[in-house]
């Protein structure tokens, strides 16, 4: 069992040579975690990473590496891709996080006050939920939040 960043990399042609990939950039929903991280780093040596939201439950773990002075030689460039579709992303995300959570839940934010309430606003008012049951896909989904992201994209820090 692994993350989407570990799998689609294990699924790549030439296994785990890293000078197959020092060129690339990887693309991903939320900044690696940090088991992630060390796959990208360690394993697959990808320079750069591009990614669409900050994870609001781990957000800036991957700083950790900088304390190994070893790894903090060989960490990937970090792109933050934001823009709706990253907000997108991390409806998404407290969607899931706050629909299925036992109890209270402070993730990490980097909205404004604003765009952190209008972004619970569409997490509790269930408007993801309700697109997801009725069979929407993310093109549908976007479409029908489309001006809610784009003004929370705005808030983005």
């Amino acid at each position: 069992m692994a993350h989407a960043e570990m799998n689609a990399l294990a699924s790549l042609p030439g296994g785990a040579l890293a000078s197959t990939y020092e060129a690339q950039t990887l693309y991903t929903t939320f900044e690696p975690c940090f088991m992630c991280a060390a796959t990208i780093i360690g394993t697959y040596g990808v320079p750069q990473v591009a990614f669409a939201s900050y994870d609001p439950t781990w957000d800036g773990l991957q700083e950790a590496f900088r304390r190994y002075p070893v790894i903090a030689s060989r960490l990937p460039k970090r792109e933050h891709l934001g823009g709706p579709f990253g907000v997108l992303a991390y409806v998404i995300h407290m969607t899931g996080v706050l629909r299925y959570w036992p109890g209270p839940y402070e993730p990490h934010e980097r909205l404004a006050a604003a765009g952190i309430a209008r972004c619970r606003q569409l997490v509790e008012d269930a408007t993801l939920t309700h697109l997801l049951e009725a069979g929407a896909d993310v093109v549908d989904v976007a479409a029908s939040l489309w001006g809610d992201l784009e003004e929370l994209a705005g808030c983005a820090g």
